[in-house]
């Protein structure tokens, strides 16, 4: 049985109010603001629990991959060393000029 079909027969209790043109504007512009698809589904969460919560994770994003970038240079850099058994300066030096700058850019966040 299709997920969606089962959940909508579990709701069929129709509940109906009214509203102006300027609350139902507002709750349609909330709806959007809440990134919710469905009408039914944002005014049934904000009936039960009274708020919607939207997080932004764009700054947990960028740390995150700030610290993918950090992870993937210490990869290379050791399998370089295991590789040749030598780390040459040049190589510490990229690798730590790397890892200042995805610091700093953390910090930043």
């Amino acid at each position: 049985m299709d997920t969606k079909t089962n959940k909508k027969s579990r709701r069929n209790i129709h509940i109906h109010f009214c509203a102006t043109e300027d609350e139902a504007t507002l709750i349609r512009q909330r709806k959007i603001d809440s990134c919710m698809v469905s009408l039914s589904a944002y005014i049934r969460k904000m009936a039960i629990n009274g708020y919607h919560i939207n997080l932004d994770l764009t700054d947990i994003r960028e740390m995150v991959r700030l610290l993918s970038n950090v992870t993937n240079n210490t990869t290379q850099l050791s399998r370089r060393a295991n590789e040749i058994q030598v780390l040459t300066l040049m190589m510490l030096k990229t690798y730590t000029r790397n890892i200042i700058r995805c610091g700093m850019r953390l910090m930043e966040l």
